[in-house]
């Protein structure tokens, strides 16, 4: 819970809005409000081509998304609090979400399907960009795999979409196929996607395309609609909230706080199993309609109509893992997307990802992820510092 504040404060908001995270922040911050109203907010967009009415503006506090320099320039010479929600060195106290780890969650996503070709496309002018380009490549290199790096560079996104558009085209065809294309945003997925379309490329059949921070809108609107990584943008909100409330009464914080993304949301656009086994894709398929309920490894045997020996030794040699192990893992990943994406309860969550109990779904969480399924979504909610 936030703490007491003495008298309102009038807080500036300079967040982009436009985009899945500054309405993730503003969500994150309106719900640490809930209870407890000592704030006045103005918010403003980040893309203005003049700060300089910052220094002369009325305010106690700043929570930032800053996307330049000059930004962070301006609010330093106010001598008011801020917190930064961006990827950019500030000296402020900062909120990022684990980059590292949001590459290496895409690596292991694609890795588990099957796939060992692999490419990332990124934005070589954004920092939270290259990071998870590493986690990625990092991921891929202790296993012994390796992965094409794509580069956007900063030039050709100026130029514009038709100069990026023949850039990327020729890299895109020079890839063998199937291949795994983790783009390091939405809307690099979004523009991949396109690109594909319009070269014939198919997706998810010859690539599948994943991205990062769950746009739904976006996601929904894009043919096919798109994959992407969750992270935890209202708690990030929630949290920068909480911090500047300390600022506020002069206690000195970390400078830095890391949040792990919270899971792959998977849509059409990296539905496919990059396994040429036509038996063991027939299985995968088969676990994987079947995310909903519960199944039993009998069924999956007469369904394949293979011997069970043989098709957990292809489990093994292609995959690494047994038919149960798949399983656990298919109903796994439904929960923690109905639980990030829902707010229904532990048992509902528990029945419609192929649980027998919720007890039982708790035991799997424990011992895969190292929390119960309630810890788990507390993770995309507020926590009071230490």
């Amino acid at each position: 819970m936030l703490g007491k504040v003495c008298c309102m404060k009038r807080i500036l908001l300079l967040l982009a809005t436009q985009g899945a995270a500054g309405r993730g922040f503003i969500r994150g911050i309106a719900r640490a409000t809930a209870y407890e109203r000592p704030w006045i907010f103005e918010t403003r967009h980040t893309h203005e081509a003049d700060y300089s009415w910052i220094l002369a503006h009325r305010m106690d506090g700043c929570i930032v998304e800053a996307l330049d320099q000059s930004l962070l320039d301006i609010l330093r010479k106010t001598g008011k609090p801020v917190v930064n929600l961006s990827s950019l060195k500030s000296g402020f106290p900062t909120i990022q979400y684990n980059e590292h780890a949001v590459g290496a969650m895409a690596a292991e996503f694609y890795f588990t399907h099957g796939f060992r070709r692999f490419s990332c496309i990124y934005r070589e002018d954004r920092p939270n960009e290259r990071r998870r380009m590493a986690g990625f490549m990092e991921w891929l290199d202790s296993r012994r795999l390796s992965g094409i790096a794509i580069k956007i560079k900063s030039s050709e996104t100026r130029q514009g979409w038709q100069d990026y558009r023949r850039s990327i085209t020729a890299g895109l065809k020079a890839l063998q196929t199937p291949n795994a294309i983790f783009c390091t945003a939405d809307y690099i997925g979004i523009w991949i996607t396109e690109v594909c379309h319009e070269e014939g490329i198919k997706v998810p059949d010859q690539v599948a395309i994943l991205g990062v921070d769950n746009d739904e809108i976006l996601c929904s609107l894009t043919y096919p609609p798109l994959s992407s990584i969750a992270v935890p943008q209202e708690a990030a909100g929630a949290y920068a909230l909480e911090i500047l409330g300390y600022l506020l009464r002069g206690r000195r914080l970390p400078r830095m706080k890391l949040l792990d993304p919270l899971g792959v949301v998977a849509r059409q656009s990296t539905d496919i199993l990059a396994v040429d086994d036509p038996d063991l894709v027939k299985a995968l398929r088969y676990i994987s309609d079947r995310a909903d309920r519960p199944i039993n490894l009998p069924d999956i045997f007469k369904a394949v109509m293979v011997s069970r020996r043989s098709l957990e030794r292809r489990f093994a040699d292609k995959l690494g893992r047994t038919p149960a192990d798949e399983v656990r893992r298919v109903h796994l990943e439904r929960a923690k997307t109905l639980l990030i994406s829902t707010d229904w309860p532990i048992a509902k969550v528990a029945e419609k990802s192929g649980f027998s109990s919720a007890i039982w779904m708790s035991t799997v969480f424990r011992k895969q992820l190292c929390v119960s399924p309630a810890e788990f979504r507390r993770k995309t909610t507020i926590k009071p510092l230490k």
